[in-house]
């Protein structure tokens, strides 16, 4: 029963993590990607993130590892490893609700699971909110909306 307006939107967005469309990756370290300059969020937990989104690979093959610099817009980085790390940026801060659209298509398909099982898990501590067309990914979900010829239909 709060009015909207009368919400602290700093504090609302450490609960909330988005993965949409229009994100990027910036100029900068790995790190510095995944974690937005956030000092707060701890070495492990960057750690322990890369190896859910299979990031930990490429970077321990990188020379500078966590402090490879990535290009504006991740020019020279593979499509799939720029997809690693905005999953990793969406994980890392422990959100209360995620929010993803599922458009991993990059991803191999044995990561893209892994990816899957950890935000389907009913074990973890948030509240996942995902569009996707991936019978897959929705089929592990607890609870499934369609939307059909317009309107928002429940399974």
């Amino acid at each position: 029963n709060t009015p909207l307006k009368m919400i602290d939107t700093k504090r609302l967005n450490r609960h909330v993590s988005s993965l949409l469309g229009d994100e990027d990756v910036f100029s900068g370290s790995i790190l510095d990607n995944i974690t937005l300059g956030n000092t707060e969020i701890s070495f492990q937990d960057v750690d322990l993130v890369c190896k859910i989104v299979g990031l930990d690979d490429y970077i321990s093959k990188q020379q500078q590892g966590y402090e490879t610099h990535v290009d504006p817009q991740g020019k020279k980085l593979p499509f799939n490893i720029i997809q690693k790390i905005l999953l990793a940026r969406c994980l890392v801060t422990k959100p209360s609700l995620i929010l993803v659209e599922d458009n991993w298509n990059g991803i191999e398909p044995q990561i893209r699971q892994q990816v899957i099982n950890h935000l389907t898990n009913p074990k973890h501590d948030f509240t996942l909110i995902a569009i996707s067309n991936d019978e897959a990914f929705t089929s592990q979900c607890s609870r499934t909306i369609y939307l059909e010829n317009g309107q928002l239909v429940e399974n």
